[in-house]
């Protein structure tokens, strides 16, 4: 399926640390740890050169989802979303201390997802059915503390009456151009993007449709600033992908085993956009070239549904090293992750992409 010498390999599992599904996988932007958050109600950081665990928290409900702090001089910070409707901010952690603290943000729900903006200093939060804004301080004396908080329109599209699922649910967000804008993949709702200083829609895709009153639900997304791309997996067996600012589909990447469960998988780029990889209810990870829709490799994982996260780590003296994190879901004591590797600068993706 991938071309001798450049597929992903499988270098380390991570053991003995979930006891329940793991939702959500971050890798640092240093490229040296693993954020992994669980139904167990624990958020776990992992040292990825041995393996071991650096610090462990344990919350009052499951962890939905994770993003870290992108400023590399504001190090070793994550903020963590929990199904209890909690954003908390996880800083200056090792093996015998950390430090914790909850932001504030004026509405109850379950958080679904996270984005943070270094230019701007701007965290984006989908909770309950809103998307909330909130700015972290700048200074020393304020720093981890985060201002009032603003919220995104709702995204002004009434269903079709007799649709199956009206809700208005924000899946996943995204700042671009320099965090003035934002993107908000919506589960029945489609895409939206935000010019966040006028409050008002960019551009938008609109559901697409199975049938009569059968929308697609989109679950879970990921944006190429390097192709100028964003990729949405869907709860109907597959990917599309668009061009920012497109409100068709360049192209659709189906899944090739068939299941009976729709469950929201993760998705991402990798390779500066020439490649997407995503998780399957199949318990495997697929990855396409994205010029061509070509099946590059299939990651076999042992378990019924995969999550996954990815990085690309600093150069060593062989190239840059791509990873790939996978995790096991309904695996009880037994869950676990599993780390794939591949030197960037051999696998074999070139391919033109063409934008028309």
């Amino acid at each position: 399926m991938a071309a001798s010498g450049t597929a992903y390999v499988r270098v380390k599992t991570f053991q003995d640390g979930h006891s329940e599904t793991i939702n959500i996988l971050a890798f640092s932007p240093c490229g040296t740890y693993l954020a992994s958050g669980s139904e167990d109600q624990s958020l776990i950081i992992w040292r990825i050169s041995d393996g071991t665990q650096l610090c462990r928290f344990t919350f009052d409900s499951s962890i939905n989802f994770l993003v870290w702090h992108p400023a590399l001089i504001i190090r070793n910070t994550v903020f963590c979303g929990t199904e209890d409707g909690v954003v908390y901010r996880m800083s200056d952690f090792s093996v015998t201390k950390f430090t914790g603290r909850a932001i504030k943000l004026g509405v109850k729900g379950s958080v679904h997802c996270l984005d943070f903006e270094p230019r701007t200093r701007v965290l984006a939060v989908g909770i309950a059915n809103e998307v909330r804004l909130t700015r972290e301080m700048a200074n020393d004396d304020t720093e981890g503390t985060f201002d009032a908080t603003t919220k995104i329109p709702q995204p002004g599209f009434s269903l079709e009456e007799g649709a199956q699922d009206r809700r208005i649910r924000p899946r996943r967000v995204h700042f671009f151009d320099g965090g003035r804008k934002l993107i908000v993949v919506y589960l029945n709702h489609g895409v939206i993007a935000w010019d966040l200083k006028q409050g008002s829609q960019v551009w938008r895709i609109p559901p697409a449709k199975d049938a009569p009153q059968m929308y697609v639900c989109y679950a879970c997304s990921a944006i190429s600033l390097d192709i100028n791309a964003l990729v949405v997996q869907t709860l109907h067996g597959g990917l599309y992908l668009y061009r920012l600012g497109r409100t068709k589909p360049i192209r659709k990447f189906p899944f090739i085993e068939e299941t009976s469960y729709n469950y929201p998988l993760t998705v991402s780029f990798l390779h500066q956009g020439q490649a997407i990889v995503c998780g399957s209810n199949s318990g495997n990870v697929h990855i396409w070239k994205t010029h061509s829709g070509e099946v590059f490799q299939i990651l076999t994982h042992n378990s019924q549904f995969c999550f996954l996260g990815r990085a690309l780590r600093p150069p060593t003296a062989n190239g840059p090293v791509s990873l790939v994190a996978t995790a096991s879901a309904l695996k009880g004591q037994q869950t676990y992750i599993g780390l794939w590797s591949a030197k960037s600068g051999r696998c074999n993706l070139a391919g033109l992409i063409f934008w028309l």
